[in-house]
């Protein structure tokens, strides 16, 4: 038995076994299928306080420097942290040159804050700056 959330994630999933044949009823599915879902929220209620606190980590770090740098990387280091991946960067608009130009990082590309910049027809970054729409790549480096 397992608990989706809402967008259909499998979020807790319980299994019951027997030596017995036909061991299990109608009523111990429905009990099964209600745990699960137990499972479900309890996980659910525990991401939506590590978001809070993220989100008071972020203000916390909006309002404590004045520096433009000093508060993206803090805020790039906590979605690092709330969405626990290897890799997070923020690229910002440039106006001047229509290009989108690294400015946080937690990742390999930290030191090259600043320094990469990718036109809207430049690779997967490019694109969803052109399209402003996500993308979800499982293998991102064979993508063109």
């Amino acid at each position: 038995m397992h608990g989706e959330d809402a967008i259909g994630r499998v979020r807790a999933v319980i299994n019951a076994e027997s030596d017995r044949e036909s061991a299990y009823t109608a009523e111990h599915r429905r009990s099964l299928i209600a745990v699960a879902d137990i499972a479900r929220l309890v996980l659910e209620v525990h991401e939506g306080r590590r978001r809070e606190e993220a989100l008071v980590r972020v203000g916390t770090a909006i309002g404590s420097s004045f520096h433009e740098d000093q508060v993206i990387q803090s805020i790039m280091q906590v979605a690092g942290e709330v969405l626990r991946v290897e890799a997070c960067s923020l690229f910002l608009h440039d106006p001047v040159d229509d290009t989108f130009a690294l400015v946080g990082s937690v990742s390999p590309l930290r030191n090259q804050i600043g320094k990469i910049r990718y036109r809207r027809d430049m690779g997967c970054t490019g694109w969803v700056c052109h399209h402003g729409e996500p993308v979800l790549l499982w293998e991102p480096q064979k993508d063109p």
